[in-house]
Parts: structure tokens; sequence; C-alpha cells
């Protein structure tokens, strides 16, 4: 076990069955409670004693947390208090996340509650996006072979944009329709598959200045982008393989 803090507890614990138990400052014991009703009894929690104001911060009680718990990647705090509703999230990428999601789950119940509501678009008609382009900087096959990892059911994947320069992971999530959008050059490779003699007309370089027009022929290359293997590993230093 490894020792983390936290206002308001005396102590936190992870029973064999996965329940949860915390011991409130004022000695009140609760414990064998399921993850998900973690939040809500300590809504519920009457407490003798004056608590601080406030977010949860690490400050008061030791809490006990094995060293092998899994931790956000972003700030660092145990998974089993945040699940729990014991601490949040510290970092503003992790606290724009939780956000995030609790607008779609919010947005869910509406739609569930009240059916006269119209459907959003997106989702529907048109697909919600997720843009590995715009994120300066990162890995965008790497992201998308996380994408394509944790994504359900059958995905198809084909080149996209007016002028074929992207490359689309899509899905279907029940009923609501998603895409990855990532530059087709950084996730997939070129590929000189052969040769062609294309016929053009230019200017006669001999009569340029009258601009007479002559066929001339120019070799071309025939080129595929192979975009199957996302989830390969990229060579160290190298374009994808």
């Amino acid at each position: 076990m490894t020792t983390e803090t936290t206002g308001q507890l005396r102590s936190f614990w992870i029973n064999a069955d996965d329940t949860r138990g915390w011991e409130c400052d004022c000695g009140t014991t609760y414990d064998w409670i399921a993850p998900d009703e973690m939040p809500g009894i300590r809504a519920q929690h009457v407490c003798t004693v004056e608590h601080r104001e406030g977010v949860l911060d690490y400050a008061a009680a030791e809490v006990d947390v094995d060293a092998d718990e899994p931790r956000c990647p972003s700030c660092g705090q145990p998974q089993a208090l945040l699940t729990a509703g014991l601490v949040g999230h510290s970092d503003p990428v992790c606290i724009e996340r939780v956000e995030y999601t609790a607008g779609l789950r919010a947005l869910a119940d509406l739609l569930d509650a009240h059916p006269e509501l119209r459907l959003p678009y997106d989702g529907r008609t048109g697909p919600i996006a997720v843009y590995l382009t715009t994120q300066d900087g990162a890995d965008q096959r790497a992201n998308l072979a996380a994408w394509a990892r944790v994504l359900p059911g059958p995905k198809t994947k084909e080149q996209a944009g007016t002028d074929g320069q992207l490359f689309a992971l899509r899905a279907r999530l029940h009923g609501l329709n998603f895409e990855v959008i990532a530059n087709r050059d950084e996730v997939c490779e070129r590929v000189v598959v052969g040769t062609r003699e294309v016929v053009e007309t230019v200017p006669d370089p001999e009569l340029l200045a009258a601009v007479p027009t002559v066929e001339q022929t120019r070799t071309e290359e025939l080129v595929e982008w192979r975009c199957g293997a996302v989830l390969a590993e990229r060579p160290e230093g190298g374009r994808p393989s």
C-alpha cells in the first residue's frame, strides 16, 4: 500500500470484492459500498464535525492506495478515488475531458427523457468527428491506432477529403455515426506500383513566342496508398511501413 491524503477522510479502502469503504473525519465508517454508490453515500452523509469547504484536496487524512492502482495519465490521481468521487482531477486536460463527457451524458439523458426533441445532426446524418489533423505535434498514427483498438464493431477505412489527402476511420456506436480523421501521408505508406505514359498538349518550346500547341509524352507514377495496417509499429525515425 502507498499512502495518499485527501480532505474530509480519515481512510479509504477497496475490499476484496471490489466494493469500497471509507471513514469520515468525524469517525463514521461506511463499508461494502458499490463503486457507483459511493458519491451518493458521501453526499447523504451528515457529519458531526465541521468540514472544510470546496473540492477534496489530498490534504487532511491518510488514504491507503495499492502501489499498482491505475492512475490518471495526466494528473496522476488514483483511478479508484476518481471513480468513487472522493477526489477530482487536477490537470486542465483532465477537467476538460470530464466536463465534455459529462455534457454528452447530460445530452443523452435529455433526449431519453424528452422524445419530442429532435435528434442532433452530428452523429445521425453526419458523423461526430475527431480531427487528429489539428493536434500539433501529436502522433497521428498512434492516435488513430488507439481509436481503432477501442472502437467496437465493424470499422471502415478509406481516403477522404476533396483531394484524397485525408484518411478516415469510421465506426458506428449503436445509432451514432463516428469517425476519426488523420492526414493520409501520416498514417499510410506511399507505394509506387507502376508507371504510365500520359500525352498532353503543351506550348512548343521552339515556337513559344507564337504559342502553338503540340503533343508530347511524359511518364507519371502510378501510386497506391496502403492504409490497412494502421496498428503496425512505425519504424523508428521513419515513415509507417
